[in-house]
């Protein structure tokens, strides 16, 4: 291998990297796996078939993959739990090199373009659905925003310190939306929880819906029901009393939708958008 081609394959895999960080940025981190793995795929390819030799197509696919390895590994080692959401569309170069290997030493044609569709339906299928469940996973800890769950133990007070009383939701669900006054995207999805609130009503269905502020410690008292008056939603708001309940409910990001039958099962954890099957189905009962 010349060192021309060695000095164009790492100035290539530079610009190539950054590019594609770039788009993450951009386009979310689902655009950046599907062109990451076909970038890195067909180039795989086309070093492996145009190497002269065992050694020039370990060497090339190393100048491929030594960026991604140098930066992203030590990352995501480092700040694995600050880094899950990006972490597939870090593998994918390493994926999509792999399976160009294996797709290189096929023999026969037949299995060469059957390593390409698996190729293709993967990267596809991840890009089209994966990553929105992969994501829902880090977000809510489930796949699908279906659970079964007890919780036994809870405190919300409303805004003159009334508790909300477990006994007062048996026969009944309640949609509640876990959120802060710092949350941006809280407030981006409060015009959907709103829109839910009103259709369900239409339909004269027994379902509670409220809102459930996590206070800050800057947040003087009331400043969330204004903030929330202001914008023109007159939602029932409860308050996070400990902040052990975060835990009990199992909320690790905001904002988080839970559907809670009877007041003591979780039936629901995820976003606002994807309530309607579980409430429709419980209409239906």
């Amino acid at each position: 291998m010349t060192r021309r081609k060695i000095f164009i394959l790492i100035i290539g895999s530079i610009f190539q990297y950054f590019l594609l960080v770039l788009l993450s940025f951009w386009l979310g981190h689902n655009i950046k796996f599907l062109f990451a793995a076909l970038i890195y795929y067909i180039e795989a390819l086309y070093l492996l078939s145009a190497g002269r030799s065992r050694k020039e197509r370990i060497i090339s696919l190393g100048l491929l993959l030594w960026l991604p390895i140098l930066i992203d590994a030590p990352i995501h080692i480092l700040s694995f739990q600050q880094t899950r959401l990006s972490l597939p569309s870090s593998i994918a170069p390493i994926w999509a090199v792999g399976l160009g290997l294996i797709t290189f030493l096929c023999n026969s044609l037949r299995l060469r373009l059957v390593c390409v569709s698996v190729f293709l339906l993967i990267s596809v299928l991840f890009f089209v659905t994966g990553y929105d469940l992969w994501l829902h996973k880090i977000n809510y800890e489930n796949y699908s925003g279906r659970v079964n769950e007890t919780i036994n133990e809870y405190s919300l007070i409303d805004i003159d310190g009334r508790p909300l009383l477990v006994d007062s939701l048996k026969g009944r669900v309640a949609v509640m939306d876990f959120w802060n006054t710092a949350c941006e995207p809280c407030f981006k999805k409060f015009p959907i929880f709103k829109y839910k609130q009103s259709d369900y009503a239409s339909k004269k269905a027994n379902i509670l819906f409220f809102t459930v502020n996590c206070p800050l410690q800057t947040d003087s008292r009331g400043l969330a029901q204004s903030m929330l008056r202001s914008r023109g939603y007159n939602f029932k708001q409860y308050y996070l009393q400990n902040k052990s309940d975060l835990e009990n409910f199992k909320i690790s990001y905001l904002p988080t939708v839970v559907i809670l039958a009877d007041g003591k099962r979780i039936i629901y954890r995820g976003d606002i958008e994807g309530v309607d099957g579980v409430l429709n189905q419980f209409l239906k009962k």
